[in-house]
């Protein structure tokens, strides 16, 4: 069924924990969900046309730029 892109009422992401992953069948659910029960409308028929890429985490500072802010943060405490 998503394959097809179909709609059915129980949704099963195989493979998917509860992360919410970044999958165009599920963003097209989601955003149909709630077309359907705040706005009271049948969503139009469309389908993603681009994939979503992951974005990697930023990554923390050098541990001596985190020791600097902690010393820092330390110093405004006293």
């Amino acid at each position: 069924m998503i394959r097809c892109n179909k709609d059915y009422e129980l949704l099963i992401l195989p493979r998917v924990n509860h992360n919410v992953p970044a999958d165009l069948y599920f963003i097209r659910r989601k955003l149909d969900f709630f077309v359907r029960h705040l706005l009271g409308q049948e969503p139009p028929e469309y389908e993603f046309k681009t994939e979503i890429k992951a974005v990697e985490p930023e990554k923390p500072g050098s541990e001596a730029e985190i020791n600097a802010f902690t010393e820092e943060e330390h110093e405004r405490t006293i």
